[in-house]
């Protein structure tokens, strides 16, 4: 009988459908979309295609039409930071900001990043911006520009953007990060410096402009130290001729 029972646990446990992390976790971003799009967009925007990955100098970004379903439906870009995961706040700011864009784009057929005025915030985005209750500013701060470039944003105090979060439900996401989320780092970029006049060679870091390399080699530049760990030439007598390879 004790077999049978722990045959049946066993049956039991096959027969329970597999957890899908990933499908859980995107579905609720998909409820915290619907959430903002009900309370500040009156269920107006579509659902996006969401993408996750490390950006270089924000937290979020906007592609309009970049995906497509059967060569028929379309669908925007909304791509998130996974740091963000680790700060409801910041995650929903910076999702509302996108869905933003996505309202503008829909509105106007215009992106901030056209090729024409690529990274160029306008006036008509500042305006939906301060509808929703995020405050664009240059500065992060009251009394900064509201449109132009690097424009960033505050809360409005009692706005309806810090409304709609007060009304988020506390558990929304199943899944949460159980170690503090780190980015991998790039390796210094590194690049082969070339004499021009004796063609000695040395991969170094890449340095930054103001920094002129000299040959040390046979050829009689002025010597300069070769970075520790490196052994042989450093080059370059002016800036203009230094050759990437």
């Amino acid at each position: 009988m004790g077999w049978q029972t722990q045959k049946q646990d066993e049956t039991d446990q096959m027969a329970k459908p597999a957890i899908k992390p990933t499908a859980e976790q995107l579905e609720c971003f998909y409820l915290l979309f619907d959430h903002f799009n009900q309370h500040l967009f009156e269920n107006r925007l579509p659902y996006p295609y969401f993408q996750f990955q490390n950006l270089s100098r924000c937290d979020g970004a906007f592609k309009p039409k970049v995906w497509i379903r059967h060569q028929e439906e379309e669908a925007h870009l909304i791509l998130l930071s996974p740091k963000l995961i680790q700060s409801s706040d910041e995650l929903c700011e910076t999702l509302t900001r996108m869905m933003v864009h996505l309202e503008y784009y829909l509105e106007s057929g215009e992106s901030n990043q056209s090729s024409r005025r690529s990274g160029y915030y306008s006036q008509g985005w500042a305006e939906r911006m301060k509808r929703v209750g995020l405050m664009p500013s240059s500065t992060g701060q009251p009394g900064g520009l509201e449109h132009g470039y690097g424009i960033k944003h505050y809360v409005e105090e009692g706005g309806r953007f810090e409304q709609a979060y007060q009304e988020l439900p506390s558990d929304i996401f199943v899944w949460q990060m159980k170690y503090p989320y780190a980015p991998t780092k790039k390796p210094p970029e590194k690049v082969t410096y070339q004499c021009p006049q004796c063609e000695l060679e040395l991969k170094l870091v890449k340095l930054p402009p103001a920094i002129t390399p000299l040959c040390n080699g046979e050829c009689g530049y002025n010597k300069i130290e070769v970075p520790e760990g490196e052994s042989g030439i450093v080059f370059i007598e002016k800036p203009q001729q230094l050759i990437f390879k």
